[in-house]
């Protein structure tokens, strides 16, 4: 695998765009899913760019649905970023992944917020990883 470097940008206050260029499988695999488990506990809107990726395998696309799990357990939206044109949506499609995530097809219609997602604070904010290590 060729390098594949990732940039994680706090686009605004709770919300976070992760971009991901490059190739991405299983040798990193553990690492995106401790990377998503923090961004979906400390976030209100984690943003996965895939836009540039050239390649991803099975292992990462459990990741992306891992990850989505744990929003919905905190409470977090969890948001897929591809342009229709990408490398990678032939992929995520023949995986089925595109009918389970949240899929957005350009940056601005990934920030955007929604009537009852996480993003808007209602219901009022969830404690953190940090409120609750505290109260132990």
């Amino acid at each position: 695998m060729i390098e594949s470097p990732v940039d994680i940008e706090q686009a605004r206050a709770g919300a976070v765009v992760v971009t991901l260029r490059g190739e991405h499988g299983q040798p990193e695999g553990q690492a995106y899913d401790a990377l998503f488990h923090r961004l979906a506990a400390t976030n209100d809107l984690v943003v996965v760019d895939l836009t540039d990726a050239l390649f991803i395998d099975s292992s990462f696309i459990c990741a992306l649905l891992r990850g989505a799990k744990e929003g919905r357990i905190w409470g977090t939206t969890f948001r897929l970023q591809i342009a229709e044109d990408s490398r990678v949506r032939r992929t995520l499609g023949v995986a089925g992944a595109l009918e389970e995530l949240d899929v957005a097809w350009t940056r601005d219609e990934a920030l955007r917020t929604t009537r009852g997602s996480a993003s808007v604070f209602w219901p009022p904010r969830r404690p953190r990883l940090a409120d609750q290590a505290e109260g132990a």
